[in-house]
């Protein structure tokens, strides 16, 4: 590592070891929330929220290896790597609005203070029109981060600077878009395996089309990007995005669609095809309402990596394609179902062994009733490789079957507080035994609303 990397290092654990880096965080949000400038004798309007509470989040990924004790074969024996995190979490929202002026304000904190996790994040979001037809936006952003979870400790800061400048012309049908961005993020990490410091600028054109009382509405928009990366002198990189997206709305039915281009250069000759390649990605989603019992949703998706340099191993080129068939039917009492069977396949020329089928039934019971919204989502169903022979032994995958859970909630309770839970459990059956793993995570966060 060089010696500038090390001097970048202990400059940002310098930066974190200072204490009144919270609290200095805190004073100058609540200073810009209290104190903006407002003229009493324009149309103001605000609000504030604090919310306070804790939070505490389980993750556990079980699975069996061969285990040694020096040189003595143990055998199969199954591992784990669960972790606990608690913490407090307080969270600021801040909007004021002159109506007269035409500007509004919202400012965002959300902190967390823990026992191996400490997350502070700031946005702030200004918008004003000086006419009618033309509308400024500016979006900076500040995230800090420290994370001594599994043993290992990771430092991130990451800053954002938006701005975007939008026309809408008169017929009020099209509104043209240009926007800039540009995003610092550093970090630390004890282990090798860390996240690169990044260095990004962003240009982006937009034209949307939305013409009032019309039945099709498109968008077009086209992104430049540039990243620098100070750790790195092979992973210095340019890229290009382009997109398409086109919804219809009919009386009982609706079409929608989205095709994506993307275009990564390296900007120095590197030995790598890692940031130089093709990708695209296509959707399709279509709903027909048949009768007041439900609805009828299908979806297409497909996604594809074409490399410089491909190779057989880190970087081929692959296809991945999902289809989903859903039933949806509306329940009294806030409830709705959805149901119905999905497939997923992946097809990779230089690389067989990676190549796969899946299909299963999901579900998805939904209620969401005045303050409280659940949601229990169970699918199952069954990969299967295509390698066969010598490469399906050495692929290092095996076929299986699998259960998955997810369950998210978010509920009111007395006394202005308010619960959320999310947790995701899964079980994979191997046909090598081998490779039989569970996974499960599970986070309540509990607030008050002051």
């Amino acid at each position: 590592m060089s010696e500038e990397v090390v001097k970048g290092g202990i400059r940002l654990q310098q930066f974190w070891s200072r204490p009144c880096l919270w609290a200095t965080a805190v004073v100058v949000y609540c200073s810009l929330a209290v104190t903006w400038p407002c003229n009493a004798s324009m149309r103001d309007s605000s609000f504030t929220r604090i919310e306070l509470g804790g939070a505490t989040d389980i993750t556990n990924e079980q699975y069996f290896e061969e285990t040694y004790s020096d040189t003595l074969f143990l055998g199969r024996r199954l591992s784990s790597t669960p972790e606990v995190r608690t913490g407090a979490v307080l969270s600021l929202d801040h909007q004021r609005a002159q109506i007269d002026s035409d500007w509004w304000l919202r400012t965002h904190l959300d902190a967390r203070l823990g026992d191996k996790l400490q997350r502070l994040e700031a946005q702030a979001r200004f918008r004003s029109s000086s006419e009618r037809f033309w509308r400024g936006l500016i979006e900076p952003s500040l995230s800090l981060r420290s994370d001594e979870s599994f043993g290992e400790t990771r430092r991130e800061m990451r800053s954002r600077l938006a701005a975007r400048l939008s026309h809408r012309t008169l017929d009020e049908a099209n509104t043209f878009e240009l926007a800039g961005a540009g995003e610092l993020a550093r970090s630390q990490a004890t282990s090798a395996d860390y996240v690169l410091d990044r260095d990004a600028a962003e240009l982006t054109t937009t034209w949307d089309h939305a013409a009032p009382f019309a039945a099709i509405s498109w968008r077009a928009r086209y992104s430049a990007l540039a990243r620098a990366f100070p750790d790195s002198a092979s992973r210095d990189h340019y890229e290009h995005r382009g997109e398409v997206s086109l919804d219809w709305t009919g009386l009982a039915s609706s079409v929608s669609g989205l095709a994506q281009v993307e275009r990564r250069m390296p900007q120095f000759v590197v030995y790598s095809t890692r940031d130089d390649y093709w990708a695209g990605h296509a959707e399709l989603s279509a709903s027909w309402r048949p009768g007041v019992w439900g609805a009828i949703e299908l979806g297409l998706s497909s996604e594809g990596f074409r490399y410089h340099l491909a190779d057989s191993v880190s970087y081929f080129d692959y296809e991945l394609h999902r289809a989903r068939l859903a039933m949806r039917r509306e329940l009294p009492r806030g409830f709705a179902l959805t149901a119905g069977p999905l497939a997923e396949w992946l097809a990779a020329e230089m690389a067989p062994g990676e190549r796969y089928h899946e299909w299963g039934l999901s579900a998805d019971l939904e209620r969401s009733l005045g303050r409280a919204w659940w949601s229990f989502c169970p699918s199952a169903g069954v990969r299967e490789y295509t390698a066969i022979g010598e490469v399906a032994r050495f692929s290092g995958h095996s076929d299986y079957r699998f259960f998955e859970l997810a369950v998210l909630v978010d509920q009111a309770l007395p006394l202005r507080c308010r619960v959320r839970l999310a947790a995701t459990a899964r079980l994979e059956k191997h046909d090598d035994p081998s490779q039989d793993a569970r996974s499960l995570y599970f986070s309540v966060d509990l607030r008050r609303l002051l």
